[in-house]
C-alpha cells in the first residue's frame, strides 16, 4: 500500500519481475548478479524500469550512503509486524 499526498491509501500490484526480483534477492545480489539472473542485457535499463521502482518500499539498498557505489548490492526488505 502507498499513501498519496490527499491522504488516500492506494494499492500497488507488483509485476512478475518485480517479484521476481524480490525472490532472488532474498540474499543482497549486485545490479549485475541480478540482470544476469533475469536474462537482462542492460543492466542500467533493468535499474531505471523494474528496480527503482521498488527501492525504498520492497527492495534496499545495502550501502545506502552511497548509491552508486560499484559494490552497491540490493536485498529484499523482510516485512515485520511493526512496519
Amino acid at each position: 500500500y502507498s499513501r498519496s499526498s490527499q491522504g488516500v491509501v492506494k494499492e500497488y500490484i507488483l509485476s512478475r519481475k518485480h517479484k521476481a526480483i524480490l525472490e532472488y534477492c532474498i540474499q543482497p545480489r549486485t545490479l549485475e548478479e541480478i540482470a544476469a539472473h533475469m536474462h537482462v542485457s542492460d543492466k542500467y535499463y533493468l535499474k531505471r524500469k523494474h528496480i527503482d521502482s521498488i527501492l525504498g518500499t520492497d527492495l534496499l539498498m545495502t550501502e545506502p550512503d552511497t548509491p552508486t557505489s560499484p559494490t552497491q548490492q540490493y536485498v529484499t526488505r523482510m516485512i515485520t509486524e511493526d512496519r
